[in-house]
């Protein structure tokens, strides 16, 4: 019997094996002894980020990085800010790619700041992208980015 969770995890395999233990003096021969099994997972878990809306005087940003779901190790994905209507440097400080480290002893859920510059520019509400890239599951299966 295979036993289900709700775990994802990698693939996992397990052999069994035959051996004659009584011929009753009849030649029994075993041409293979060994087969293997492979169980592929079912489960999954998902990574999400939450919208923020700050206003200019407010410091910061707290983005929010979420996991649903459980998983059997570690695993890591990264994050970084990308310009829209908001420009680093002049809005905002730049994020360069971090990593983010989700399974085990780590949280499933994580905060970052970003930190807002205030600026005497009067100028319509502006965005810029918190983008999570380069999802690495460690052989887990059924782990994605639900929202990037």
């Amino acid at each position: 019997d295979i036993l289900g969770d709700v775990i994802a995890e990698p693939t996992e395999t397990f052999t069994g094996t035959i051996a004659v233990t009584n011929a009753n003096a009849q030649q029994v021969s075993i041409t293979t002894d060994t087969a293997t099994a492979t169980i592929s997972d079912n489960d999954t878990a998902a990574l999400s980020i939450n919208d923020v809306s700050v206003n200019e005087s407010d410091g910061t940003a707290t983005f929010t990085v979420t996991l649903s779901g459980n998983v059997q190790y570690n695993f890591t994905v990264d994050y970084s800010s990308a310009n829209n209507t908001a420009i680093a440097a002049s809005d905002y400080t730049a994020i360069t790619t971090t990593t983010l480290s989700f399974g085990g002893a780590n949280s499933n859920t994580q905060t970052f700041d970003v930190t807002i510059l205030e600026n005497t520019i009067a100028e319509p509400t502006e965005t810029y992208f918190i983008n999570l890239t380069n999802l690495v599951t460690n052989g887990q299966t059924g782990i994605s980015i639900a929202d990037n």
